[in-house]
């Protein structure tokens, strides 16, 4: 909770001109949890961050975020819809939120955004990645958008297509050397181009030794051309890397394809920094290759983006697929897996086991203990049952204190014995919650089994529904089977 309130007092310091009652939001602090939670990651992320509210996508962001949307927009800012901050992208926000209403993530790859910057207008490049915040029944609160600044990497992309032609002409007039004055002609040509790339180019013979180094070499490694071995360029690689860029290169030599790869190679600085390397072979009138010209270019920064790009998106796939109290699947992310593997059961006509759990009497737990220690419960409930099933099963918190447990390729007597054990785990071990309270807990199960049928998840869960009914009616802690 200590990193949260930290969140939520950041969130404060940032949002409090915002009258959020204005935009139809209650005061942060009486914001769902999803959304609490939501916002927190929004003010501690790093980069360009943003928190669509409601259907009407009212606007929070972090700082990042609040720069990025005013260097594109006039006007306020938080706390108004996206799409009156930035109608002109309305249509693209408009098929994130579509999709984001069905539970589903977006994104949008090298997207232009026309910014000021600097009181210059232009353009910026960036990948959007949109995912949906889902409350414990699966419905849509708000939708979360990463704005990873890719600029850098779409210009240099461009660069290196630039660069490739160019390499290419190197090649044509390394290899126009026919006589003595066309050999001067096309070397002149040949430096002039090379000491222009912003690249590091180089050449070696046919058999891969260098033996030319632009001046583009010695700004970024800090050797002189005199100090330059055959051992140079090798001791100067990411040892991790070397294996690889000693296979790929031994590859292109030997099959003539062209040499095209990304490595770690030490910078003058003494920090290691990623290289897009490329070669392509020159030939003689025969076809056989006299020699290799090549580029190497530094793309390190892309590779940062890139990297916290997957960091940040590897933490929206979390959020979408793991409840945040229990740690076991939110309703969304049960349904989506449990339907797949239903579909592949039903091609092979096996069979399919559902239980529907909930914890007997948690709103005299939420009342006589307090919503923490509820919470606590909950948590400590699913690790229990989560340690009882198998690798194949799974376990979803559907709202609340109901959870369901998707039990394959098992039938109904099995299925009972699974809830029995459960029920029995739970009921026999008080859990201790801090402050050296022991709360007893019960549950009550519902279980429908059948055979599989595909889309057939619905149908299942509403028959193990009517069980728990049973179970419930019968006095509780217990399980009730209604085949399907």
């Amino acid at each position: 909770m200590g990193d949260l309130q930290l969140a939520q007092d950041n969130i404060l310091d940032g949002g409090d001109a915002v009258d959020w009652s204005g935009a139809g939001l209650p005061s942060f602090g009486n914001w769902p949890a999803p959304l609490q939670i939501s916002a927190a990651i929004v003010a501690n992320a790093p980069g360009p961050m943003l928190l669509l509210i409601g259907p009407q996508a009212i606007l929070y962001a972090n700082s990042a975020g609040v720069a990025l949307i005013g260097s594109c927009a006039d006007g306020p800012v938080l706390g108004r819809p996206i799409v009156d901050v930035l109608p002109r992208y309305a249509e693209l926000f408009a098929v994130a939120l579509v999709r984001a209403a069905r539970g589903e993530g977006t994104s949008f790859r090298n997207h232009e955004l026309r910014c000021v910057r600097d009181g210059v207008p232009g353009a910026a490049w960036f990948n959007l990645e949109f995912t949906p915040v889902l409350d414990a029944n699966g419905l849509t609160l708000g939708v979360l958008c990463m704005a990873s600044e890719v600029t850098h990497h779409v210009e240099r992309a461009r660069e290196l297509a630039v660069a490739r032609k160019q390499l290419e002409l190197a090649v044509i007039l390394a290899d126009a050397g026919e006589t003595e004055t066309a050999l001067a002609e096309s070397r002149f040509q040949f430096d002039t181009l090379t000491e222009s790339l912003p690249q590091i180019v180089w050449s070696s013979d046919a058999e891969g030794r260098h033996d030319y180094f632009s001046r583009r070499w010695t700004e970024f490694t800090g050797i002189e051309p005199h100090e330059i071995t055959e051992d140079t360029w090798k001791e100067l690689v990411h040892p991790e890397d070397w294996e690889r860029v000693w296979h790929a290169w031994e590859g292109a030599r030997r099959t003539g394809e062209p040499y095209d790869i990304d490595y770690r190679f030490l910078h003058h600085s003494g920090d290691y920094r990623w290289l897009r390397v490329m070669a392509l072979p020159v030939r003689d009138g025969r076809g056989a290759i006299m020699r290799w010209c090549g580029t190497s270019t530094d793309v390190h920064d892309a590779y940062l983006l890139s990297e916290e790009r997957q960091r940040l998106a590897y933490e929206l796939e979390r959020i979408a697929n793991w409840d945040q109290l229990t740690g076991v699947l939110t309703r969304r992310a049960f349904f989506e897996r449990s339907e797949k593997i239903i579909v592949q059961l039903a091609r092979e006509f096996g069979r399919v086991s559902v239980l529907m759990l909930d914890v007997d009497h948690f709103k005299q737990i939420n009342d006589g203990y307090g919503h923490p220690a509820g919470d606590a419960v909950l948590s400590l409930t699913a690790k229990r049952m989560d340690g009882l099933l198998k690798g194949g099963d799974l376990l979803g918190r559907l709202g609340g204190e109901e959870f369901a447990v998707l039990l394959p390729g098992t039938a109904p007597d099995v299925a009972m014995a699974v809830a029995d054990r459960i029920r029995s785990a739970i009921e026999v071990e008080p859990f201790a919650i801090d402050g050296g309270v022991r709360i007893s807990v019960t549950l009550s199960i519902g279980v429908a089994s059948g055979v599989a049928c595909e889309g057939d998840l619905e149908r299942l869960l509403s028959i193990a529904d009517k069980a728990l009914y049973q179970a419930k009616s019968g006095g509780r802690n217990r399980s009730a089977l209604v085949e399907a």
